[in-house]
């Protein structure tokens, strides 16, 4: 069908148009902003792999992950505006910055990148309460509480349950610190800049510059003046930071976090370590073992840790068979823990009543909309997400089957209502508890904590696959028998259509299947490998 109008850009442009999908088309395919994307993380990995040890390679470090996603997000936006130029269609909503990067207008002299991609210090409310309440937490008992208070081995920078079950079954005597409390003391203690600035910028930008290769040159000019724009205060900024730390971490400082990726826990684990100082991180959310993204996961999670705990032995033995970098012998070794398990995990794997004869209730987390502050890999820019779900939701309602939303908590809506509001019914409440009261679980985006929590649960789980998050091969073998795998085609006109006789198959085979695949397999990857989950065949649902 021809398109009949403007393309909506965003969910804004979506909102009170009943008929917006009506010759709705994309003007370029997800693949192409998947591989520019990935082109310019494996950029940033190269230019500081490239590096000598010194301070130019720690900068570069530190800022390489907001230098990638800031290229990113100029990069997707140029990518847009050509797709949309060369099909002579007008996108609604489009963000200011098309114009400056088609050349249609100047480029502003200033960004946003020192608001945006680096941390403020803002005061935090009761700091010492959440300090207190979390090193509680960490300890599980009086006498450890006191030990971590007083004598500490470690200090925990953020709280995720992993953290805490292994804190608990090694007896690590931890106590929480606010990573925002360390970046205000930093701040105070810098002497500012390092002369390193302009050299890690420059590196950064060699490595940034021939991954743009995917625009056409005069556009790819404009992105890398655009990235260089709102690099260089970044990169100032995090050089003041780094002096900062550099005086105030202490020597021998053993630091725990769930992810060494945010910029404050980064930063100081960066500036302890050549005083001796070891970060351990945490797994958070499951992906990390599953994924097949070596360079955005060296560039995010392998450049700064020590060491790494994994939920337990099966997650370790699958991160190493997808990312051979972190051996010991590779580009960023990283010593590998198994844990105790992660409580969420541990959790989902126990049995869990059914619907006693009532109609089945399918449950369909969608993944979070994010405007164009895109994730690491990128997501389905919103309307094609949105298109996505409606036409999983029509599927599931042809099937004759109740179905209801999960909407994502953290989605970027403008502050309009979710644009499903009203279309189905929209589960609010914990994952935990909607989990309890599904008895089928349909999804269309497997890199999240809800995904994988699923997997380690009776239920049947229906996975609409386009090709969004790639896996390694073991684990991809894993999800085919764990779950109803149904193909989503990228069409011609941009948009995810799921194969719907599959769809439609699957959700008869998945209420009437006993036996549709086995639970433990993922109980023991992330719940550990003594967890006390169910792991029976699956029990009948009529």
């Amino acid at each position: 069908m021809a398109v009949t109008g403007p393309i909506p850009f965003t969910l804004r442009a979506v909102a009170g148009r009943a008929d917006w999908r009506r010759g709705f088309t994309w003007p370029l395919d997800y693949r192409t902003l998947r591989d520019a994307q990935l082109s310019l993380v494996s950029g940033v990995v190269a230019a500081v792999a490239a590096m000598p040890a010194g301070p130019v390679r720690t900068l570069a470090i530190l800022t390489g992950v907001s230098a990638a996603m800031i290229a990113a997000q100029w990069s997707w936006i140029a990518l847009h505006g050509v797709a949309a130029r060369q099909a002579a269609v007008v996108l609604a909503d489009a963000p200011d910055m098309v114009a400056p990067l088609l050349g249609d207008a100047p480029l502003p002299e200033t960004g946003d990148a020192a608001g945006a991609w680096v941390k403020t210090a803002a005061p935090l409310r009761h700091a010492w309460a959440r300090r207190l309440a979390r090193t509680a937490t960490l300890a599980g008992g009086a006498g450890r509480f006191a030990r971590a208070v007083l004598a500490p081995g470690a200090l925990a920078l953020s709280h995720n349950p992993l953290m805490i079950a292994h804190a608990r079954k090694t007896g690590a005597a931890v106590r929480f610190s606010h990573a925002e409390r360390w970046l205000a003391r930093a701040r105070a203690a810098s002497p500012g800049p390092d002369p390193a600035v302009a050299a890690a910028a420059d590196a950064l930008m060699g490595g940034l510059g021939p991954a743009l290769s995917h625009l056409p040159d005069d556009v790819a000019a404009r992105v890398a003046r655009a990235v260089r724009r709102d690099l260089a205060p970044l990169v100032t900024a995090a050089s003041a930071d780094l002096a900062g730390f550099a005086r105030v971490a202490p020597a021998d400082l053993r630091l725990w976090a769930g992810t060494p990726s945010y910029y404050p826990v980064r930063a100081l684990a960066l500036a302890a370590a050549p005083k001796g100082g070891r970060l351990t991180s945490f797994d958070h959310g499951g992906s990390l073992s599953m994924v097949d993204e070596p360079d955005t996961i060296a560039l995010r999670d392998l450049m700064v840790p020590d060491a790494y705990v994994m939920p337990g032995a099966e997650a370790v033995r699958l991160f190493r068979q997808g990312n051979p970098s972190a051996a010991p012998d590779g580009a960023w070794p990283v010593t590998l823990t198994a844990g105790a398990g992660d409580p969420k995990f541990r959790r989902a794997a126990a049995a869990l009543p059914l619907s006693g004869g009532r109609r089945a209730r399918v449950l369909y987390p969608t993944t979070v909309f994010r405007g164009i502050r895109q994730n690491m890999p990128p997501l389905l820019p919103d309307p094609v997400a949105l298109d996505l779900q409606l036409s999983v939701v029509e599927a599931v309602e042809a099937a004759g089957l109740p179905v209801a939303v999960k909407p994502h908590p953290e989605s970027s809506l403008y502050g309009l209502a979710h644009p499903l509001e009203g279309r189905v019914p929209l589960d609010r409440r914990p994952f935990a508890e909607a989990l309890a009261d599904a008895d089928l679980l349909v999804f269309d985006y497997p890199q999240s904590t809800a995904f994988w929590e699923a997997l380690c649960t009776d239920r049947p789980v229906i996975l609409v696959d386009a090709g969004i998050t790639r896996f390694h091969t073991a684990a991809r073998a894993l999800i085919d028998r764990r779950c109803r795998v149904v193909p989503a085609a990228i069409g011609p006109d941009g948009r995810v259509v799921p194969d719907a006789p599959a769809l439609e198959a699957a959700l008869t085979g998945a209420l009437t299947a006993p036996d549709d695949g086995d639970p433990s397999l993922f109980a023991a990857v992330f719940a550990g490998d003594d967890h006390d989950g169910d792991s029976s065949a699956w029990r009948h649902i009529s």
